[in-house]
Parts: structure tokens; sequence; C-alpha cells
């Protein structure tokens, strides 16, 4: 750690707060995906006929998008909890690890590495002329993720998940 950086562990009561904040987060997400579940079954079994097939197909994808970020924020709460209460440094890291795969697949499902049409992007020119500021920040933060943490140049994506290594200590290096 850097002489000036004034990061320190969390405190047991912090490490708690995190834990009450996770699982409440935990609830809401799942909350809201089931929400988005009987939507997107109302929409397929054809009971929100007053809806135009534009209508229905933008509707579907802005439940899908929601659905799928309310997926990803449930798997990391659980993920990131976990890696709260366990006793190993090596369960820690596994779980961290398993965080970093899930924020990496959230974001090639919402952007695309390859400029594929994807979801969010389908959705975006129509939410775009309602919310342009929103739809802004959306794009600074999702270029700002491509930028920190998935340049395949240094190995981000392929190397986050090792299920091997030419040097098997460094599974068991805690820091």
């Amino acid at each position: 750690m850097k002489e000036d950086d004034n990061r320190r562990p969390a405190t047991p009561e912090q490490i708690e707060n995190m834990k009450v904040c996770f699982k409440l987060t935990l609830e809401s997400s799942y909350h809201e995906l089931y929400v988005d579940m009987v939507l997107l079954d109302a929409l397929s079994k054809g009971l929100m006929d007053d809806f135009g097939i534009e209508s229905k197909v933008f509707a579907g994808n802005l439940v899908s998008v929601h659905a799928n970020v309310c997926y990803a924020n449930l798997c990391l709460c659980v993920q990131l909890r976990a890696s709260l209460k366990v006793e190993h440094g090596v369960e820690k890291q596994y779980n961290i690890r398993r965080s970093i795969v899930t924020a990496h697949e959230t974001y090639k499902y919402l952007f695309g590495f390859k400029g594929k049409m994807t979801s969010w992007r389908a959705i975006e020119p129509q939410l775009r002329t309602k919310y342009a500021k929103e739809c802004d920040e959306i794009a600074i933060a999702s270029n700002d993720y491509l930028q920190q943490y998935a340049q395949e140049a240094d190995g981000t994506l392929r190397d986050v998940a090792k299920h091997y290594s030419d040097n098997p200590a460094e599974f068991l290096l805690l820091n």
C-alpha cells in the first residue's frame, strides 16, 4: 500500500453494516426481478394487447434489461456478502473473482465488446429522446468501465477466472 493511501481495513461494525445493506439490496432485487418475470410473462401471453407491436418489443427489451440488471445485482450481493463471511483468504479470493466475472458478463450483456446489438443498444435510441442526460451518463460510465477494467491487452478478461496456472503458488497468494 502506498504511504499516502489512507485506506484502512473495514471495522467489524462497518462489515456488519455492509452485510445488512447487501441483504436488503438482494431482497429488493429479487422482488423487482419477480415483477419483471410477471411482466414478461404477460407480454409473451398477449395479455397486453392494447400495446402496439413496436411498444411490446420495446417494453419487452426494457423489462429484460431491468431483469438482467436485477439478477446481476442479486448475484453481486450474494457474492460480496459471502466474501465478508468467509474464514479463509482463498474463499474470499474465489468470491471476489466470481464478482468480477459477474460484472464483466453484465457489461458484455448490456453493451457488448465488439459493437454487437445488445438489448441496451436496442432500447437506448428510444430512451434517449426522453432521457438524453441519463443515457449520456450511462455511456460515460460504460466507457469508463471498458477502459478501466475490460482491456484485453492486460489479460483482465482472460485471467480473471483462473482455473490453472504455470505457477500454482499464486492461487495461495492472499494479497
